[in-house]
């Protein structure tokens, strides 16, 4: 199945990059091919995204940095809050990094960072809920 829409998508991309030389020339069919591709893969991802949301795994990926640079794992509620799906403009949207030196708009060092992207040296340390119960 995954072969089919690999196959499929690559015909897409030639017959757009064809079509566009033909019509604009080289320089715009390139543009424009990578628009197309840019976009597809927007939606592509977008669409994993939201699955994750839905079924709880999303914010499975994440931890939680404290201001000393310590990370532990995420309480039940940060785990739904992060699962909920925000508009881009919501100002209640969790503060995700970008990477773990990143910080927050009012300069510390706080927020969800993916696990993949935690340095080594940083030891994860259960969720206070976990040690509460």
């Amino acid at each position: 199945m995954a072969g089919c829409v690999v196959l499929l998508l690559t015909l897409v991309l030639v017959l757009v990059f064809v079509v566009g030389i033909k019509t604009t020339g080289t320089i715009a069919a390139i543009a424009l091919t990578v628009t197309v591709v840019l976009l597809v893969v927007g939606r592509i991802a977008g669409a994993r995204e939201r699955t994750q949301r839905a079924d709880g795994s999303f914010a499975r990926q994440y931890v939680y940095v404290e201001d000393d640079g310590s990370a532990r794992e995420l309480t039940p509620a940060e785990l739904e809050h992060l699962n909920t799906e925000f508009h881009g403009a919501d100002g209640n949207r969790p503060y995700i990094k970008w990477r773990y030196s990143s910080l927050t708009p009012d300069h510390r060092m706080r927020g969800y960072l993916l696990r993949k992207k935690l340095p080594n040296y940083v030891e994860i340390k259960p969720s206070p809920a976990a040690s509460d119960a």
